[in-house]
């Protein structure tokens, strides 16, 4: 059986250890948004209906809102009517097979017509 003082050894080792983790973990994660927040091409996350949930500085130069706006919008909000089937066609294509790779055409703020191409992924944090 332990005694006390070793059970409160193991505890405050074990909370040394949490906070070492904790404070690596939030050096990556400042490491990884300077990474994607300075790379020079569009980068975003958006949910299985096209909502915007993460744009980096980039994504928001090209389409003519601050970044930070763009979360919450849809990407249909940048979509001619004309190329709105086949961003149905990619959303259901993506949650299918979990990838999709083509261009997609779009329009920024000012009504410039953007023809990007992309290569995404499905990324479930549940595996």
């Amino acid at each position: 059986q332990m005694t006390v003082r070793e059970v409160s050894r193991r505890l405050t080792t074990g909370e040394a250890r949490l906070s070492t983790v904790s404070k690596d973990l939030a050096v990556s994660e400042q490491r990884y948004r300077a990474l994607v927040d300075h790379a020079q091409g569009l980068i975003c996350t958006h949910d299985l209906d096209g909502t915007i949930t993460m744009a980096n500085v980039a994504a928001g130069d090209l389409l003519g809102y601050p970044p930070e706006r763009l979360i919450g919008m849809n990407l249909r909000e940048f979509l001619r009517p004309a190329d709105r089937p086949a961003f149905e066609d990619y959303l259901a294509q993506f949650t299918h097979t979990r990838r999709a790779s083509g261009v997609m055409s779009l329009l920024a703020a000012d009504g410039r017509p953007l023809a990007l191409a992309y290569r995404n992924f499905r990324f479930d944090a549940s595996g």
